[in-house]
């Protein structure tokens, strides 16, 4: 386990370094997922790596996307420079997608009055959307049609649910796969905010 850990704090300080040199988000991306290599999916240490490979991303200047919400409310990611942005990547007969709605919608109450953003990439339809969310609250905004903004656009693996925290400054600071911890994205969110 030491070595691991080793390998991961050289892998990341390299990360670091590199980060500086300008290098764009897809470029940058190219090489991070380079940790990946010789390592598929069956493997037992491909979620260690896939880890490895996020954390490499972190401190990376997000990518640039434009979008409309099922509300057809319309806006860019430069448009929400200055403000911390929440994504969250779903869809609606992911299970553990559906069961973090509650936690996400209570996180979105916390911060209503604050600089942030919560907006939600589902791979449906709006039409399907519109049914689910009939029965099932969700308080993000909602983007439709939007499963190939995760794999395109963030370049990151077709796993739901991920999240991506981007603080003011657009850099990206948390990138998590699967069900997130109210207690740990809040502090998250609170040390952004300040």
């Amino acid at each position: 386990m030491l070595v691991y850990k080793k390998i991961f704090f050289l892998l990341t300080l390299l990360c670091v370094l590199e980060k500086s040199l300008g290098q764009t988000y897809a470029d940058f991306n190219k090489k991070c997922s380079e940790i990946l290599k010789g390592v598929s999916f069956e493997d037992s240490l491909f979620g260690v790596k896939l880890l490895q490979r996020d954390s490499c991303l972190i401190g990376l200047k997000a990518p640039f996307f434009d979008v409309t919400t099922i509300d057809n409310e319309k806006f860019n990611s430069n448009s929400l420079n200055g403000k911390v942005i929440f994504l969250n990547f779903w869809f609606t007969s992911c299970k553990p997608c559906v069961e973090e709605m509650p936690i996400l919608n209570k996180i979105v109450r916390k911060y209503k009055n604050s600089d942030i953003e919560f907006i939600s990439f589902a791979t449906e339809d709006s039409m399907k959307l519109r049914e689910f969310l009939m029965q099932n609250k969700f308080n993000f905004k909602v983007i439709a049609n939007s499963g190939q903004t995760l794999i395109d656009t963030f370049k990151l693996f077709s796993i739901w649910p991920t999240s991506v925290i981007i603080d003011k400054k657009g850099i990206i600071r948390l990138i998590k796969i699967g069900e997130i911890d109210f207690t740990s994205t809040n502090k998250i969110i609170e040390d952004l905010l300040k």
